[in-house]
């Protein structure tokens, strides 16, 4: 009478899990009928060649793991590098993998039950993160189409970088919440470095051009523009290889044109003409 058409259960597989209300009185020997829920578990059996279903009926899960050992979600989440953790409706930690550890040091007890509070401050976040957050601790789980940078708390209280994700999913017939965490702390050191690479060859007195494989220029530096005379506009995007280019000094010089073509090293001394006129000479 709730809605549930046992007519229907042939259509239902094994692990699908209904919530139907029932009475207390039809199941404990009380003077009083009230009203509760509980989980149902239909199981398909076949006993001496005949099929049967079992209609296995259990109160509501009450903060133990929201996976099986033995499902595929679990054995999914448990070997992934990424951070998982499951929230229940209420925002409350449920659950967290083996990655959480090693990205944020926390064991899964020590965040069972906690709120994403316990992760994550609000302050110190972009903007877009921010949102993130107050959403998660209003309880206001907005499934977002692409990834948000967030700094997480790890267990020693150190900001940890990381790419975070929502999906909504039906694990034991109750809609959970799963936040996956991509470590970025990587990411962001290779960009430091790049930067701090940036900034020496952008301040190095020698001059420095990067050319794609075809010799097609991509960047000159400041030392490039002081032995050469041109800039920076002027040269990239021209073939230092083709006849007539304004770097003569490579055009010219069979050796080293043959050399970047075959993709092989180079080094000796080039001269060519300044912008003014006058002729250099370098070691390249």
């Amino acid at each position: 009478r709730s809605g549930v058409d046992l007519r229907s259960f042939s259509g239902v597989t094994a692990s699908t899990l209904i919530e139907i209300p029932g009475h207390a009185h039809r199941l404990l020997s009380s003077s009083e009928s009230s009203t509760f829920s509980f989980r149902a578990e239909l199981r398909r059996q076949t006993l001496d060649g005949v099929s049967y279903w079992l209609l296995v009926l259990g109160s509501e899960d009450s903060g133990e793991s929201p996976l099986s050992p033995d499902g595929e979600l679990f054995k999914a989440l448990e070997i992934i590098e990424n951070a998982a953790i499951i929230l229940d409706g209420a925002g409350a930690i449920l659950y967290a993998n083996p990655a959480t550890t090693s990205i944020l040091g926390y064991r899964p007890e020590d965040l069972l039950h906690q709120t994403m509070g316990f992760l994550f401050e609000v302050e110190g976040q972009s903007l877009e993160g921010k949102s993130f957050i107050q959403d998660l601790l209003a309880g206001t789980f907005t499934i977002h189409a692409h990834a948000v940078e967030l700094n997480a708390r790890s267990r020693e209280s150190l900001p940890v970088p990381v790419e975070a994700r929502l999906a909504s999913l039906p694990i034991r017939g109750q809609l959970r919440t799963l936040i996956v965490m991509k470590d970025l702390r990587r990411r962001k050191m290779n960009e430091e470095r790049l930067i701090l690479l940036s900034s020496a060859v952008e301040q190095a007195p020698a001059g420095i051009l990067i050319a794609d494989l075809n010799g097609v220029v991509e960047y000159v530096n400041d030392g490039f523009t002081k032995l050469t005379g041109y800039a920076s506009e002027e040269v990239v995007g021209r073939n230092l290889l083709s006849v007539g280019s304004v770097i003569d000094a490579f055009s010219r010089n069979v050796p080293l044109c043959w050399r970047i073509l075959s993709r092989r090293e180079w080094q000796g001394e080039v001269r060519g003409t300044h912008r003014n006129g006058a002729e250099y000479a370098a070691l390249v």
